[in-house]
C-alpha cells in the first residue's frame, strides 16, 4: 500500500514500491501496488505500507491527514510491515519539527523525534547493518534533520561514512518490530536488495536468494564513484 504518493513522492522514492513488487514477481509471487490518497480511508488489511519523502507542503498535508486515520496503526498492530523514507520515516515517529518552525505530531509507530539540523547533510552513506542482513547498507543522503532515537528503537546501520541520523551514536535509520525507516534518498531498496528482501520476508517468510548481476553492478558502480578511501569502507 503506497500511502499518499501524490504528496509524498519526491526524490525518486516511489521506486521503492516498484522494487518490492518486482522482487515478488521474479519469485512467482503475485504482488499489486495500491495507492491511497488524502480523503480516502487507509485500509488496515494490506501486507506492506510505504510512505515516501515529500516537500514541506506535502508533509503538512500528510501530517494532518494521518492524525485522522487509524489504518496504519491497526495494520502495524497486527504485524504488517510499515516502511518510511525521509519525511515518511519522520512522520512515523512521535514528533516532527520542520526547519521553518512548523511542528507536527507523528503517529507514534517509532520511538523517534525529528528536529532541524544546523547544516544540511549531503553525500554518500555506507553503514554496517544492524538489521539481520549481511551486505553493507549503501545510499545517498540529502536532508537537514536530526533524528533522535528513543529507548524502544534500534538503528538500521552503524555508519562507516556519512552523517546518517546526525546523532552522536553515528547511526542511520530506525526500526522497531515490523516498522522501518531511513533517510536515504532515491530508491534505496534498489541499491540494497537484501534490505528489500528483509521487508518481504516479514510477510512471506524465508525467501530463496535472488542473484541479479544488474544489482551487483549497480552497487559496484556506486562504490567506484566514491573516493577510494571511502569506497574501501564498504569492503572491510
Amino acid at each position: 500500500m503506497h500511502v499518499y504518493p501524490q504528496f509524498l513522492g519526491s526524490y525518486g522514492h516511489g521506486g521503492n514500491a516498484l522494487v518490492l513488487a518486482q522482487r515478488c514477481r521474479w519469485r512467482g509471487v503475485t504482488c499489486d501496488i495500491h495507492e491511497v490518497t488524502i480523503g480516502e480511508v487507509i485500509p488496515a488489511e494490506a501486507d506492506i505500507y510505504y510512505l515516501a519523502g515529500g516537500d514541506t507542503v506535502g508533509v503538512k498535508a500528510v501530517a494532518q491527514a494521518l492524525q485522522q486515520q487509524q489504518g496504519l496503526q491497526q495494520a502495524a498492530a497486527r504485524g504488517a510491515v510499515v516502511f518510511g523514507v525521509g519525511s515518511g520515516c519522520q512522520l512515523l515517529g512521535e514528533r516532527l519539527s520542520l526547519p521553518r518552525g512548523d511542528t507536527f505530531a507523528g503517529i507514534g509507530l517509532l520511538d523517534l523525534t525529528s528536529e532541524p539540523a544546523v547544516r544540511r547533510r549531503f553525500g554518500p552513506v555506507i553503514g554496517e547493518p544492524l538489521l539481520p542482513i549481511e551486505a553493507p547498507l549503501l545510499g545517498f543522503e540529502d536532508h537537514q534533520m536530526t533524528l533522535q532515537l528513543g529507548a524502544e528503537a534500534t538503528a538500521i546501520a552503524k555508519l562507516r561514512h556519512g552523517a546518517g541520523n546526525g546523532s552522536a551514536q553515528g547511526t542511520e535509520g530506525i526500526w522497531r518490530s515490523n516498522v522501518f525507516g531511513t533517510s536515504l534518498r532515491g530508491p534505496v531498496l534498489a541499491l540494497n536488495p537484501s534490505f528489500a528482501d528483509l521487508l518481504l520476508e516479514r510477510v512471506l517468510g524465508p525467501l530463496d536468494p535472488l542473484p541479479l548481476l544488474a544489482v551487483d553492478r549497480l552497487r559496484e558502480r556506486f562504490l567506484s564513484a566514491l573516493p577510494r578511501s571511502i569506497g574501501s569502507r564498504a569492503k572491510r
